[in-house]
C-alpha cells in the first residue's frame, strides 16, 4: 500500500500561485492579447509541473523506502480514481454540446490523454494538453524509477538537458507551435521536480533573503520575454497556449 505524504503548506501556496498565473494570464491574453500575460500563464503551468514531479517522486521514494519496491498497479489505480471522474465530468458534456464541431480523433486524443500531441486541437479541448502531460508522466516515471532506480539521477539529468534541445529543434524546423507542448518539450520541468525530491533530504534550508532574491529572475524573465514579443528562439517555449 502506498504511504500517504503529509500535506506541505508551502506547496499549497505554490499551487495557488501557479493557478493564479494561469487564470490571470489567460484572462489578460483574451482581453488584451498581451504576450507578457501569455508568458506568465505559461510560467504558471511550468511551476505546476515542477510541483507534480516533486510530489509524485516523494511519494514513490517513500514507498520504496518502506517496501523495497514500487507498486505500479496501486499507483495507477490511485491516479485513476483521483483524475478520471473530474476529467470525464468535463469531457462528456463537451462532447455532447460540441458534437457537430469535434472530430472523432479530437475526442480520442482527449480521452486517451494525447491532446498535447494534437497538431490541430479544437479550442474547447486545447487546454487539456497540460493534463495529458501529467498523465504521460504518471504512466512513464513510476515504471522508469522502479526498473532503473540506481540510474534515476542520470536519467533525469539527461531529460533536463534534452528538452531545451528538442524545443530549439522544433523551432528551427518551423514546426507547429503546439509541438512546444509535446511531452519531450516540457519534460525538463517535471524532471526538475523529481530531482528536488531526490535531493531534498540533503539540501540545506534557504534563508528568506536568498529566497526573495531567487524570485527576481522568476518574475523578471517572463516579463522580459513577453515584452520582446517572443520573437527569438530562446523565448519561443515561453509563449503559446498554456
Amino acid at each position: 500500500m502506498m504511504p500517504r505524504v503529509k500535506r506541505i503548506p508551502s506547496l499549497d501556496g505554490l499551487r495557488a500561485v501557479s493557478v493564479t498565473l494561469v487564470v490571470v494570464g489567460h484572462w489578460l491574453t483574451w482581453h488584451h492579447f498581451s504576450p507578457v500575460a501569455q508568458a506568465y500563464a505559461n510560467l504558471g503551468v511550468r511551476v505546476f509541473f515542477v510541483i507534480s514531479g516533486y510530489l509524485i517522486t516523494t511519494l514513490l521514494l517513500k514507498e520504496r523506502a518502506k517496501t523495497s519496491t514500487i507498486g505500479l498497479r496501486d499507483f495507477y489505480v490511485r491516479r485513476a480514481y483521483r483524475i478520471l471522474p473530474a476529467a470525464m465530468a468535463f469531457m462528456l458534456p463537451v462532447f455532447v454540446l460540441y458534437r457537430h464541431e469535434l472530430r472523432w480523433y479530437d475526442m480520442a486524443a482527449a480521452v486517451f490523454y494525447l491532446m498535447n500531441f494534437s497538431l490541430s486541437r479544437p479550442w474547447v479541448l486545447a487546454h487539456l494538453w497540460s493534463l495529458s502531460v501529467e498523465e504521460q508522466f504518471y504512466f512513464l516515471w513510476p515504471s522508469v524509477l522502479k526498473k532503473w532506480y540506481q540510474h534515476r539521477v542520470a536519467i533525469l539529468v539527461v531529460v533536463v538537458a534534452f528538452a531545451p534541445i528538442y524545443r530549439i529543434g522544433t523551432f528551427l524546423l518551423k514546426l507547429s507551435d503546439t509541438t512546444q507542448q509535446n511531452f519531450p518539450a516540457v519534460a525538463d520541468t517535471l524532471a526538475v521536480g523529481c530531482l528536488l525530491a531526490i535531493f531534498a533530504p540533503r539540501m540545506p534550508k534557504i534563508k528568506l533573503a536568498w529566497g526573495v532574491l531567487m524570485l527576481f529572475p522568476i518574475v523578471l524573465v517572463p516579463l522580459y520575454l513577453g515584452a520582446r514579443g517572443c520573437t527569438r528562439w530562446y523565448c519561443f517555449s515561453y509563449c503559446g497556449q498554456s
